[in-house]
């Protein structure tokens, strides 16, 4: 991998993003183990990379797709994702979206409010039988141990349904025939810890026996090793899991865990600063590319491509924005990089790409692909300098 992330950089020029299809293909092995002898129909969370080629990837091994979007919709159906097996999540779905989405064959939709509920109602028309199967998000009021701004099951969350809104809830699906055929629970990212999961699908699983529904959705959040933490015990989950799942057919929604640890995000030294404080390493990258260092303070390994015999230190790597904050790996003990030298910052799989912006007006990086035969292809071109510009209407096309 190192020596392919060479080769790139000196076709491509840096930054750009990388991911390994046979990583991508091993967490998706995995996942398949985590749920043998359940009846599952397993998603690739969209939102953590929208790629087509990279959810192609996760289509042919069986995977269906969790979007969010009419966009992330458009890249699921680009990687021939069957709309059959494609599910919509997230908060304040308009009718219009709605409407798209029910001409389209959606499969399934997790109904994030009451007020929801009741716009699926307006969409239906006359005709409940055209609408994607329903399930109900319940907000368990469980917590997680993950950053506060990825944990998402507690009541001051925006996310859900409380238990004790359910009667109201499914009362009014059947008065006016809705299709709710289960139950969806998702209490956050990046959790490492099996009880409040577990605790998640006692939750999840009680109220669907409740209402007779054989369907449930337990989310994602799997967590991955960075250079902090620790991943998710899967045969501890599992062991605890399963007594619940068997008798169910059992949705999930992973990002994170399939493609986190098979992607990285490669920059360039530009210079090297030392400080009393310590090493600043700064790039040609930034927080445009990579936000969750300074999003969420999260901590990425990071190797050095090529490179050799440097001294170990102190060093905080940054980006080039006017930003204090633009930081890619926090104060850290590493090997000192020189000027030119590259960096690979791991587990950018998910959450890498998907959040960048045109922060600055630099454009957007390249993406590229390690095929299972070793062969790196190019699966997003690098932007032009201009491409922030265009939607733009000119001076001269202004309206008066």
């Amino acid at each position: 991998m190192i020596s392919a992330l060479e080769k790139i950089a000196q076709k491509e020029g840096t930054p750009f993003y990388c991911y390994d299809e046979k990583k991508m293909i091993h967490q998706a092995q995995e996942m398949f183990g985590f749920f043998q002898g359940i009846k599952a129909y397993p998603t690739f969370a969209v939102k953590a990379n929208a790629n087509p080629h990279l959810l192609g990837v996760f289509v042919r091994e069986g995977l269906g797709m969790d979007v969010i979007s009419i966009g992330e919709w458009i890249a699921a159906r680009r990687a021939g994702a069957d709309p059959k097996k494609i599910v919509w999540n997230g908060n304040v779905k308009q009718l219009d979206e709605m409407q798209f989405m029910i001409k389209e064959g959606l499969g399934w939709a997790n109904v994030d409010s009451f007020r929801e509920l009741e716009n699926w109602n307006r969409a239906k028309g006359l005709d409940p039988s055209h609408l994607p199967g329903l399930f109900i998000r319940i907000n368990p009021s469980v917590g997680a141990d993950t950053h506060p701004s990825i944990a998402t099951g507690k009541g001051e969350h925006k996310f859900g349904i409380s238990c004790k809104e359910l009667p109201d809830v499914m009362a009014y699906a059947a008065q006016f025939h809705l299709p709710v055929v289960g139950m969806h629970v998702h209490i956050g990212s990046q959790i490492s810890d099996v009880e409040p999961l577990i605790e998640a699908i006692n939750v999840v699983s009680k109220e669907a026996k409740t209402y007779g529904l054989d369907r449930i959705n337990i989310g994602g959040g799997w967590g991955i090793v960075y250079a902090e933490g620790s991943s998710l015990d899967l045969k501890s989950f599992r062991k605890q899991a399963f007594p619940l799942l068997s008798s169910f057919k059992v949705w999930c929604e992973l990002g994170r865990f399939l493609l986190g640890e098979a992607g990285w995000y490669v920059v360039r030294v530009g210079e090297v600063r030392n400080r009393d404080e310590g090493v600043l390493v700064i790039t040609d990258g930034g927080m445009h590319h990579l936000l969750r260092p300074s999003l969420y303070q999260a901590r990425h390994t990071f190797s050095l491509p090529g490179a050799d015999g440097q001294e170990q230190g102190k060093l905080k790597i940054m980006g080039r924005l006017c930003e204090t904050g633009d930081v890619l790996v926090p104060e850290s003990d590493g090997l000192i990089p020189k000027e030119g030298d590259l960096i690979a910052i791991h587990q950018a799989g998910a959450y890498g790409f998907s959040m960048a912006s045109h922060y600055n007006a630099f454009p957007l990086p390249s993406e590229w692909l390690i095929k299972k035969d070793g062969r790196a292809v190019c699966i997003r071109h690098r932007e032009a300098s201009d491409a922030f510009l265009h939607a733009v209407p000119l001076p001269e096309e202004l309206e008066c």
